[in-house]
């Protein structure tokens, strides 16, 4: 799913310059309209390096204290998290083909302006990992660790996963909207993933 989700999503053809010119930040859905920024390469790396090591977590979480069959049961139900997450986001990007904030900015650098991935701004797929891994490492946090822990583990990967979602609006790489939708999408599968396995604490 999530091969095919990117091969799909990889075929959108760029926004093109005349379809750049054409677009009008008062075109835009209300809530999206406030939060339009140009291009922010650092804040960009800085969101990726925030929402990948969101998803590291119950990698990291796997080594702690874990028997080696429980760690390998996380890490697989992890694995399947991630991989519809990714494939569903990908998928919707190709439906969609919404293009990204900072091409609505006149003054977009050039090699920026055209970027093969400018067409694939809904949902924001690293938003929408980075709160699936949250999801799923709060769900099952009861089922492997103790109590003492689990609140720490849930308020510390929701407030990550958070981070990464302000500054991926921050960067100029997606809309309010497009992180919305990257927050509803993730909590849905990492909680319903270990749910449909049989574990029975909520994010």
């Amino acid at each position: 799913m999530a091969g095919a989700g990117l091969l799909v999503a990889n075929r959108v053809p760029p926004v093109t310059e005349e379809q750049r010119l054409a677009l009008r930040i008062e075109d835009l859905p209300v809530i999206d309209r406030l939060l339009v920024f140009p291009d922010q390469p650092l804040l960009g790396g800085i969101s990726d390096m925030v929402a990948y090591g969101q998803v590291l977590v119950p990698v990291g979480a796997a080594a702690f204290g874990l028997q080696r069959r429980d760690a390998t049961d996380l890490l697989a139900r992890h694995y399947q998290v991630l991989t519809i997450t990714y494939g569903t986001a990908y998928l919707l990007k190709a439906a969609v083909r919404r293009a990204r904030p900072y091409l609505y900015h006149r003054d977009v650098p050039p090699h920026r302006a055209a970027d093969p991935a400018g067409a694939n701004s809904f949902p924001s797929s690293h938003v929408a990992v980075a709160f699936a891994s949250a999801a799923f490492i709060s769900t099952v946090a009861e089922h492997y660790w103790h109590d003492r822990y689990t609140t720490l583990i849930t308020v510390a990967s929701y407030a990550t996963a958070s981070m990464a979602a302000v500054l991926r609006i921050a960067a100029g790489r997606h809309f309010v909207t497009d992180v919305l939708a990257g927050v509803v999408l993730g909590v849905a599968v990492g909680w319903g993933v270990p749910t449909a396995h049989g574990y029975t604490a909520l994010p």
